[in-house]
């Protein structure tokens, strides 16, 4: 089975006892030691490559001073209509969550 990095870094133990660095969006290489492969599922920093990865950002409020787009994405994550975002500003969209 084939798994995907799904953080921004691991490092990983192989078969040989080399360690190997691996970056978000690699596929893990065959020969991994086992327990190196089952720690880093079980943390969640890799996947079946087949499997949808999901963006850890996702539905996360950006930063105040974070660009359009990222607030637009907040938005629709957030429920509301891109029609509905058509023309803001960033700091009119991000005066819709301020609390």
């Amino acid at each position: 089975m084939a798994y995907k990095v799904t953080a921004p870094l691991v490092t990983a133990r192989t078969e040989n006892d080399r360690i190997v660095y691996l970056y978000r969006g690699d596929v893990v290489p065959a020969g991994l030691a086992k327990n190196s492969l089952d720690h880093l599922k079980s943390l969640g920093f890799i996947t079946e490559a087949d499997a949808p990865t999901k963006d850890p950002n996702e539905g996360v409020k950006p930063a105040g001073n974070a660009s359009l787009e990222a607030w637009q994405a907040y938005a629709e994550s957030q429920g509301v209509a891109k029609d509905d975002l058509y023309g803001k500003t960033r700091d009119e969209i991000r005066a819709l969550f301020n609390d």
